[in-house]
């Protein structure tokens, strides 16, 4: 199911914006964005926007203007419970109560109108497996045990629908009342089946088959695998690499205890080489297909550096990934990812919670 994910991959903008020469990370480059965020990017009734700019729908299997993604919330109670800010994340709380959980079966919705109405029968597994970790790790955290039991019943949810010949699959429709036959290696969130053994919301055979598919994907000396057949068992891979996708598998690969040293190296020296990372790049030739940088990629290469204790790498990305941040106080995009396109200024919500997210993370080691 190409349709959920592919919202993530288009955010990519070739960027220009003020450059600081701040190569460390304050509380205050943190605030920005986040501020940015919450200004900018907050529909009327709280929930996150897709876009900047309010766009009419063409493709009901995308995110246009400002309808709201699941994986949008996810990354924001992510930061949220990392902040340590309970207040914001109760308000997110109940945004998802209210407009994401599905009454009939408990799945969360992957995509909403700006009104907060769904159109959508189904849902994403890494979009609901960010929730339920952020959820988890709330609960935990500050005590507060509605959350670990919303976290439990999204789980259970999944569980029970998004499972297809003993696995755990992307997406299941209601409206059809089929699942996937396929599992996106990039979905395969360890957290989250840690999360779901720790509270016996899943069998160990389940548990084992899942940790067994993430960490035996295949590598062609670079790039993983990034899908797997549940009915032939058979991986599968994409001749156009999408560079976010590579970066999730090897993050997942890493928190799972198994480390991809090839395609650490191969990102690395792509980015000294050109002095940035492509989004996407052959497969075969190792050359890149594109000529635009992703925010979202930055931003998750610098959480990958940072697994592989790599601090320094993570630095030279981030003030990479800071040339693209409005730095102008003076503008009412201060702190955003924002570009300026024919038809008015313009951002996806990715490029704007990945970096805050990177961000978060940076300030425990500057």
């Amino acid at each position: 199911m190409k349709k959920v994910f592919v919202i993530l991959l288009i955010s990519n903008f070739y960027i220009q914006a003020s450059c600081s020469k701040q190569t460390y990370v304050s509380s205050n480059v943190t605030l920005a964005t986040e501020k940015f965020i919450s200004s900018n990017m907050v529909n009327k009734n709280g929930i996150l926007a897709t876009y900047l700019k309010d766009e009419a729908s063409t493709n009901p299997t995308l995110a246009a203007g400002r309808e709201a993604l699941s994986e949008s919330i996810g990354l924001q109670l992510t930061y949220l419970v990392q902040k340590n800010d309970r207040k914001t994340f109760e308000t997110y709380y109940q945004s998802l109560n209210k407009y994401f959980i599905s009454e009939e079966t408990g799945i969360v919705y992957w995509k909403l109108e700006k009104d907060g109405t769904t159109n959508v029968t189904t849902n994403a597994l890494v979009d609901d497996w960010r929730i339920a970790d952020a959820l988890f790790k709330a609960g935990e955290k500050w005590n507060i045990q509605k959350y670990i039991t919303t976290a439990k019943n999204i789980c259970n949810a999944i569980n029970t629908y998004n499972k297809n010949n003993g696995y755990i699959v992307n997406f299941y429709d209601e409206q059809y009342k089929k699942s996937s036959d396929k599992v996106s290696i990039f979905f395969v969130d360890p957290t989250a089946l840690n999360y779901m053994s720790k509270y016996n919301l899943i069998d160990s055979e389940t548990y084992n088959l899942m940790n067994s598919l993430l960490k035996n994907t295949p590598n062609d000396g670079v790039f993983f695998s990034e899908n797997y057949n549940v009915i032939t068992k058979t991986y599968q891979n994409e001749s156009r690499v999408n560079m976010i996708e590579q970066l999730y598998i090897a993050y997942f690969l890493k928190l799972a205890g198994k480390d991809s040293t090839s395609f650490y190296s191969f990102t690395k020296e792509q980015f000294i080489k050109n002095k940035m990372l492509f989004g996407q790049y052959d497969r075969a030739t190792r050359r890149p297909l594109v000529k635009y940088e992703s925010n979202a990629v930055y931003g998750m290469l610098i959480l990958y550096a940072l697994q592989m204790n790599d601090q320094k790498f993570a630095k030279s990305v981030y003030q990479r990934m800071r040339k693209f941040e409005i730095t102008d106080k003076k503008s009412p995009y201060y702190g955003g990812y924002v570009i300026k396109t024919k038809s008015g200024y313009n951002t996806h919500i990715f490029d704007n919670l990945f970096p805050l997210l990177a961000k978060q993370e940076l300030k425990t080691i500057y």
